[in-house]
């Protein structure tokens, strides 16, 4: 059995296998590919560069005069590609969390998961794979993206089975809740997922979805509501310097700390407060004056 994070961002997979210090337990190993792509016009010199620089790519029989660079190598290949006058970006198959409807984002997607799934080890080997809740901020179903994500897993040769994506968190970190009797209720708790393209929650009773929901549309910018709206907001803002949003996206990876804790305020913060309230106060003042 093998569980996978089908997300906006990356598609990541995770299989138990025996520990190497110690072969009565078992440990995660992890494969992980980004899940996006750029298209390339194609003629024997560009597949040939592809194919010394190792790079991932798609061909289908009916596009003979295309490839699809996916993963890690669209990314860096547009990163490289791009400057002001020649913008190259990146492509998602998927968006605010859920597959386009076209043909080739669904066959990219597929490709992407074959990488990180590699074969089955059984006939129909099961694999839990994550999906989001229906959003409350926009007027669309996930029910389509399931039942495509179902479709490319099984002609891959699993069995498909979906997993809310936030519920998926309860059970990862197994909260304990305590009740008013002083009872303990195990796999009880708020499952918070913040990916790429969604926000996803869900609440959970002793491992029961009681509610689920995601949140897809921030600011009804039709740009998704978490990782991949800040990437925009940046490149908006420094889109000349950037580049391209992957460019964006991987400053973001490399430089944010979401983890870090600010300082506690001092006096001299509280001081310097008091200082601008002063001031914005002073200025409203003196704008009625004038009227």
């Amino acid at each position: 059995m093998v569980g996978l994070d089908w997300g906006t961002s990356w598609l990541v997979a995770a299989r138990m296998i025996p520990d190497t210090e110690d072969g009565d337990k078992l440990k995660p190993r992890f494969r992980n590919q980004r899940n996006c792509y750029v298209s390339v016009n194609l003629d024997e010199s560009v597949e040939s560069l592809l194919q010394q620089a190792n790079m991932s790519y798609v061909r289908f029989e009916d596009e003979v005069d295309r490839v699809y660079v996916i993963g890690l190598d669209a990314m860096q290949l547009a990163s490289m590609l791009s400057n002001t006058t020649n913008r190259i970006d990146i492509q998602r198959p998927m968006a605010a969390g859920v597959m386009q409807g076209d043909v080739n984002a669904v066959r990219i997607v597929q490709a992407i998961a074959s990488q990180v799934l590699k074969e089955p080890k059984e006939d129909r080997e099961v694999v839990y794979f994550s999906v989001p809740s229906n959003p409350i901020d926009s007027n669309f179903s996930t029910t389509h993206h399931r039942g495509m994500a179902e479709t490319a897993l099984g002609r891959l040769g699993w069995d498909p089975r979906p997993l809310s994506e936030a519920l998926a968190i309860v059970y990862a970190t197994q909260p304990t809740m305590q009740t008013y009797d002083g009872e303990e209720a195990k796999l009880t708790g708020i499952g918070i997922s913040c990916g790429a393209g969604m926000i996803n929650v869900s609440v959970v009773y002793r491992g029961l979805e009681t509610m689920g929901f995601s949140l897809a549309n921030a600011y009804h910018s039709n740009e998704g509501s978490a990782g991949d709206w800040i990437d925009k907001q940046i490149f908006n803002a420094y889109g000349d310097q950037m580049g391209s949003i992957a460019t964006c996206t991987r400053y973001k990876e490399q430089f944010a700390d979401f983890d870090k804790i600010p300082d506690p305020r001092t006096n001299s913060d509280v001081d310097l407060m008091d200082y601008a309230e002063a001031v914005a106060k002073a200025s409203f003042v003196n704008r009625n004056n004038k009227h």
